[in-house]
């Protein structure tokens, strides 16, 4: 289905075409082609809106994804919809280039690895998976070197999973 690139900043130029492109084989390799995702490219000042007033956290911080279906288990995803008219629209993942890019000058960190990598985060937290206790953290973190490891094969890009989010 669609994917909704909105590229709401302009401190960091991004070469959405690309992002695009590693996005969509990013859906196909998670088995979410079929779900309608937007992703919004946001300044750190509206992320950190957004971190102050959903999850009480002030500052801004690279990432935060909100799904648009109820998952009762992790990576078990509704598959009624398309057939009966409705949507299946997976969710709104906003990511903070600025903040990304500060991350990465001062942790020498290539910028498109690490946005894909932040990419597969905000996937990750659509499809139900969180990191709200160690057990699920170690279980997110499996998923998503898995799929890092395997979009790395296709786009020749050399992605590492999030271990250390500020979530």
């Amino acid at each position: 289905m669609t994917l909704v690139l909105k590229n709401m900043q302009n401190a960091v130029r991004l070469r959405t075409r690309i992002i695009r492109k590693d996005v969509n084989i990013l859906r196909r390799l998670m088995n979410l082609e079929r779900y309608d995702v937007s992703l919004l490219f946001v300044t750190d000042e509206y992320i950190a809106t957004l971190n102050s007033n959903y999850r009480q956290v002030h500052g801004p911080t690279d990432v935060l994804s909100f799904p648009a279906l109820e998952i009762t288990q992790a990576g078990m995803l509704p598959t009624h919809g398309e057939s009966d008219g409705d949507e299946l629209c997976l969710g709104d993942i906003y990511i903070a280039p600025a903040y990304i890019r500060k991350e990465c000058q001062s942790h020498g960190d290539n910028f498109h690895n690490v946005m894909m990598a932040t990419v597969t985060h905000g996937l990750c937290h659509l499809t139900g998976l969180d990191h709200e206790t160690e057990d699920d953290w170690r279980h997110m973190v499996e998923a998503e070197r898995d799929i890092l490891s395997r979009f790395n094969k296709l786009s020749g890009c050399n992605c590492r999973a999030l271990t250390s989010c500020g979530h």
